[in-house]
């Protein structure tokens, strides 16, 4: 998934990411931030509020 998605990093390993898909299979919110980041939980909660 992560070459899918674009975060496959060139030594193979997936950048930290958060990707919010909708039933429909649209990608409704993407993260994409360095390994020492921690995803903002605030911001992952209002996207997921969106979808409803």
């Amino acid at each position: 998934m992560a070459l899918r998605y674009g975060v496959l990093r060139p030594d193979g390993r997936a950048q930290r990411s958060v990707f919010i898909v909708d039933q429909a299979g649209n990608v409704r919110y993407i993260d994409v931030h360095a390994q020492s980041e921690q995803p903002d939980p605030e911001a992952i909660f209002e996207a997921l509020a969106k979808l409803s």
